[in-house]
């Protein structure tokens, strides 16, 4: 199984145990969608939200002033996509799980295109929405920062 779809079974069953309710869809042709479209979209209570799932088998072993690559990488259609999205007031995140450690980073739309697969692991845990370190993916945190987004867009 790929990485990112580990990750992503065990980002699904978290969010389903927070609320069955739920609705989720796995986007796996950017040719139907349009290149770079995020991996899956998630609705729920009128709150909807699009997510892209890139991970990590663990933290590389490399200085500290290396970069971390991610294999696929997130790619310049994709990093268009989110920066676009984002900026027209769209509901957009990439998680970034780091599986053996069991480590998850979330980073907005706009963030992820700046930062993700071009900065160092330093870089990327300081420029996360939240980084949860050593434990089950954090549903219930992760569920309060896209809902507090779509809130406040929603006020503009």
């Amino acid at each position: 199984m790929a990485k990112e779809a580990s990750g992503w079974i065990k980002i699904r069953e978290a969010l389903k145990a927070l609320d069955p309710k739920l609705h989720t869809i796995r986007i796996e042709n950017g040719l139907l969608y349009g290149a770079g479209t995020p991996d899956v979209n998630l609705c729920l209570k009128r709150v909807d939200a699009w997510v892209e799932n890139k991970a990590l088998t663990h933290w590389p072993d490399v200085p500290a002033d290396r970069v971390i690559k991610l294999d696929p990488e997130f790619n310049d259609q994709q990093r268009l996509w989110h920066r676009a999205r984002w900026a027209a007031g769209g509901n957009c995140w990439l998680i970034l799980a780091v599986l053996r450690e069991r480590d998850w980073l979330l980073f907005s739309g706009d963030t992820a295109a700046e930062f993700v697969g071009i900065s160092t692991r330093q870089v990327l845990i300081r420029e996360a929405s939240f980084y949860y370190q050593g434990g089950p993916f954090p549903a219930k945190l992760f569920w309060e920062h896209i809902r507090t987004r779509a809130l406040r867009a929603r006020e503009l």
